[in-house]
């Protein structure tokens, strides 16, 4: 029910989600019981529901197979959800108020709170993949595709999250894992939608979050912990934390063919307070499916200069710094000669 402060207004329709238009409308998605009615009220009044010459309320029945989930004000207006595809609900002042038009089929969601919106860009994730909205609905590109949609455990879709944590531009989606307990959203996707990389954890990450919430008042985001129930401060050190932290790279072809590669030195775009702060450790082999190698840990001199000796067809590294002390690391370049062959 829609309520006011002083209780229950009884002409307002019952919904199955609540968006506030541009245009100071309250929308009804799913109302009264109709899950393919979207109902508005007249502008600026919460119990006004029966159009009429003099207001702007009304409804209408969304031309889809599919059931309203949610809805997002988007540039343009407020994009709806079912759970087969997505409508634009586009204002055309008085008498019909607004229109409505069918974006993309196949690009519903299931989980309300599968979808992030925000001024930069809207994005959501379902079971043919990610998609996004920018004036269009379009699918929204991603290398590590096809390993996500293995890892989700789809018979919990409902419990996908997704949240915003902007002070790295990101956008973050919480899962429930096939490898993972019942109930928990611990496998995590994340996009940085500036600089349009992607990256996840593992099938179990460790951690389990199952709402997410972007920094307002707090300045850092918020998340719950379904494991203690507990809400947690993301991007924020802890007094308890490790003393160092790293990354690790994926794999990386240096050579096709029977020849290998030689690897003598890496440069990095490295900064580091002190000597030794930052190191690198390298993981070479043969082939994708060979049993890898691994180096010693190299410190990287203060010209920002590894000195190695690797030999492969393939190179994957880690990175460790030390916390202690503020350090970066930006773009690594290796030099590579022809080895032999094998």
């Amino acid at each position: 029910k829609i309520t006011t402060a002083n209780g229950f207004t009884e002409s307002a329709p019952t919904a199955l989600a609540v968006v506030v238009s541009q245009e100071r409308h309250l929308v009804c998605l799913g109302a009264n019981n109709d899950t393919r009615l979207v109902k508005w009220s007249s502008q600026e009044t919460i119990d006004v529901w029966a159009p009429l010459t003099t207001n702007t309320a009304g409804d209408f029945p969304l031309q889809t197979n599919g059931n309203l989930v949610c809805g997002r004000r988007v540039q343009g207006g407020i994009l709806l959800f079912t759970d087969q595809d997505t409508h634009l609900m586009r204002y055309v002042q008085p008498p019909l108020v607004y229109a409505f038009q069918k974006q993309a089929e196949s690009s519903g969601i299931v989980s309300p709170s599968a979808v992030h919106s925000g001024s930069e860009i809207t994005a959501w994730l379902n079971k043919s993949g990610f998609w996004q909205y920018d004036g269009y609905v379009k699918v929204l590109g991603c290398p590590i595709q096809d390993r996500v949609l293995r890892t989700i455990d789809w018979t919990q879709e409902g419990l996908i999250t997704a949240g915003s944590n902007s002070q790295f531009n990101e956008i973050w989606w919480w899962c429930p894992s096939v490898n993972g307990t019942p109930g928990h959203c611990e496998y995590f996707i994340i996009y940085n939608y500036r600089d349009h990389i992607w990256y996840d954890s593992s099938s179990v990450s460790g951690l389990a979050r199952n709402a997410f919430l972007d920094k307002t008042v707090t300045n850092a985001p918020l998340a719950v912990s379904p494991v203690d129930n507990v809400i947690y401060q993301h991007e924020s050190t802890s007094p308890t934390q490790p003393e160092s932290a790293f990354a690790e790279t994926g794999g990386l072809d240096i050579f096709q063919g029977e020849r290998f590669s030689r690897v003598s030195k890496v440069y990095t775009d490295t900064q580091q307070a002190i000597f030794g702060d930052v190191s690198f450790q390298f993981f070479t082999a043969d082939s994708a499916e060979s049993q890898e190698t691994v180096s010693a840990v190299f410190p990287v001199e203060t010209d920002g200069v590894v000195d190695v000796r690797l030999q492969g067809r393939q190179v994957r590294f880690k990175v460790a710094g030390k916390l202690l002390n503020d350090f970066t690391v930006g773009a690594t370049r290796i030099e590579m000669h022809p080895g032999g062959r094998r």
